[in-house]
């Protein structure tokens, strides 16, 4: 089973979701967590990223680490 959010990415010092009283609502993310190491966590977001990694700890609000952490882009 995994976790899924919606955040507001208008604001990258936090993370509100989307439907919380101070989200703005100008970008999203969504970001998809597994809950086993040797299954893929996902991040969308509405300027158009789209990645995979899985080590959950690396997947933010704008990236999913970096190819040598495991990141994958499709």
């Amino acid at each position: 089973m995994q976790q899924s959010r919606l955040y507001d990415s208008s604001d990258v010092t936090g993370e509100k979701l989307l439907s919380s009283d101070g989200g703005l609502g100008q970008k999203w993310a969504i970001i998809a967590f597994s809950e086993s190491e040797k299954t893929y966590s996902f991040l969308f977001t509405s300027t158009g990223l789209r990645c995979k990694n899985k080590t959950k700890a690396n997947i933010n609000l704008t990236s999913c680490g970096a190819v040598n952490t495991g990141m994958e882009t499709w």
